[in-house]
């Protein structure tokens, strides 16, 4: 004979959801502390990391996510963020440009120096063939 399966109480479920809040809460400041780092390193993306933590902190405390966005170090980027936002068709360009410059290169390098079995190269290029599919067509419109 086995005992009953526990059941879930209102506690239980409250403080999971409690645990589950922070730790998005957590992660949220966390990916826009890298964004913050990004707007003053060069090379070290901004706008992935206050994607990520758009994410975190909208599903979590949106009040806290607007809040930051508002800041004068994000509001430049805020419109890749909010929902519906657009990109412009000269900030399309640059990202691709830079985008497929830094592919090429790291190809390059890679081919050079360590040469990669096939499949290394060709992922990088298919990732950046994605990346550019949606840079056109979902911020594109």
């Amino acid at each position: 004979m086995h005992s009953p399966a526990p059941q879930r109480t209102a506690h239980t479920t409250r403080s999971l959801f409690e645990i589950h809040r922070w730790v998005f809460i957590s992660l949220g400041l966390l990916a826009f502390a890298l964004g913050a780092v990004g707007v003053f390193v060069p090379g070290m993306p901004t706008t992935v990391f206050l994607l990520i933590g758009s994410f975190f902190l909208a599903r979590s405390c949106p009040g806290l996510r607007d809040k930051l966005l508002a800041k004068p170090m994000f509001k430049p980027y805020a419109r890749f963020v909010v929902p519906g936002g657009q990109i412009t068709r000269r900030d399309r360009i640059t990202g691709l440009t830079g985008m497929w410059a830094a592919i090429t290169l790291s190809t390059v390098v890679l081919a050079i120096t360590v040469h990669p079995a096939w499949w290394v190269p060709s992922l990088m290029v298919m990732s950046g063939a994605v990346g550019s599919w949606f840079i056109v067509r979902v911020w594109g419109r």
